[in-house]
């Protein structure tokens, strides 16, 4: 029994891994859309266009768009921090 769930275990590891293949930088959470706005509206246009909010509960979450280039995400992100200096890369996990 011990046996055959640490070779359970093992095999999952690996795919828990694997399943983190894309990223998002999170920009910034605020309560008032209008200040998360005018905030965004600092980001050169191109930046804007990679941005997404998206209202939980009573929140207002600014993030990138999904992509499976970190690579890209970290070349931006000194950009982003140009303006929200707290925004950082995060994988996303598949469903």
């Amino acid at each position: 029994m011990f046996r055959s769930l640490s070779i359970l275990i093992l095999l999952l590891i690996p795919m828990h891994s694997m399943a983190s293949s894309s990223y998002t930088v999170n920009i910034a959470i605020y309560k008032n859309v209008n200040t998360l706005n005018h905030k965004l509206k600092k980001l050169s246009p191109a930046l804007r266009k990679t941005v997404e909010v998206k209202k939980i509960k009573k929140r207002h979450i600014a993030t990138t768009l999904p992509t499976k280039n970190k690579a890209l995400l970290e070349t931006l992100l000194p950009a982003y921090r140009k303006v929200f200096s707290d925004a950082f890369i995060v994988p996303i996990k598949a469903p």
